[in-house]
């Protein structure tokens, strides 16, 4: 397991997964090869093989919050909405501080159009860990969907905090000054925005 983990870390997929299947020949029991290979197809857009390895794992350890939690997102990429939040709530229920599951959750809530339930889990997810900044990032938008741009601007505005280099928040702190009518304020977080990235045209 380790080895294959150690070979699609520097890039060679492909080698990896024949490790996972060698580990699967050598002890059909161990759930984690399983996991691992799921994740491997997951990142190589093999939606079909990761849902089919996540479902061995949860058969063979059911209470594993983690399986559960790759189960739901595999069945989000297959758009199966009512078996993957079923997943996502078992999830939670065996793990009821694994701020991924709630990152997750909310980014499939969004898919969904449940705004609610997306900006509460993104909201959960960001008290549990401040670090993972995609949970304010998303949030953000979500507000900026609703309208609400003062409220998304200061989640913008915190994400900055941690990543001042961020082009994409600068940018959607941009967008925000610029609909509150805050124009000069708007212009300066896109220049920003665009002597980071300047490949991104919205910024213009």
């Amino acid at each position: 397991i380790n080895w294959g983990l150690y070979l699609i870390k520097n890039g060679k997929s492909q080698k990896g997964i024949e490790k996972f299947n060698q580990s699967v020949l050598m002890n059909k029991s161990n759930p984690e090869v399983y996991l691992n290979l799921g994740v491997t197809f997951a990142q190589s857009g093999m939606f079909d093989e990761a849902l089919n390895n996540f479902k061995k794992a949860v058969r063979l350890n059911p209470t594993s919050a983690k399986a559960w939690s790759f189960l739901a997102g595999a069945y989000s990429e297959k758009d199966e909405v009512e078996l993957a939040q079923s997943a996502f709530e078992k999830a939670l229920k065996l793990d009821r501080l694994n701020p991924a599951t709630y990152l997750n959750y909310g980014i499939f809530s969004v898919k969904t159009n449940k705004r609610e339930d997306a900006k509460a889990l993104f909201k959960k997810t960001y008290l549990l860990d401040p670090t993972l900044t995609q949970a304010l990032f998303m949030w953000g938008l979500v507000l900026v969907q609703e309208n609400d741009c003062k409220s998304a601007r200061l989640k913008f505005l915190k994400l900055i905090e941690t990543e001042p280099f961020n082009a994409e928040a600068l940018y959607m702190c941009g967008l925000c000054s610029a609909r509150m009518k805050k124009y000069q304020e708007g212009i300066e977080f896109c220049k920003k925005s665009i002597s980071i990235n300047p490949s991104k045209s919205d910024s213009y």
